[in-house]
């Protein structure tokens, strides 16, 4: 069980990075390319984008945090509150995913 779940882990950390890099990817090409700097700061579809990007790699950090936790410790109830954390900060994602739906997006010229 433990090297399946291992495996899983490891599969799950790419499928993540590849859904995040092409969800960053599909989300930027819809600005006009010369001023993606400007309507990431500017706009807020834009500063949503950015919070969203910044809590899935939080999310990724503690499910990261929590693996070793798990790892290291004798008593695997030490892993709950990173745990805990990425509950959180992913149910965040999924309300900064909601409200990127409802913004206007950057319109290309």
């Amino acid at each position: 069980g433990a090297a399946l779940l291992g495996l899983y882990a490891r599969v799950a950390a790419v499928l993540l990075a590849a859904i995040t890099a092409t969800g960053v990817w599909s989300s930027l090409r819809r600005m006009p390319s010369d001023t993606i700097l400007e309507q990431l700061t500017e706009t807020a579809y834009g500063r949503a984008l950015l919070a969203k990007v910044i809590l899935v790699a939080a999310v990724a950090a503690l499910a990261l945090w929590a693996r070793i936790k798990l790892h290291r410790a004798a008593d695997p109830l030490t892993a709950c509150s990173p745990a805990r954390a990425e509950v959180v900060a992913l149910g965040l994602v999924v309300a900064l995913s909601g409200l990127l739906t409802a913004l206007p997006v950057p319109i290309r010229w």
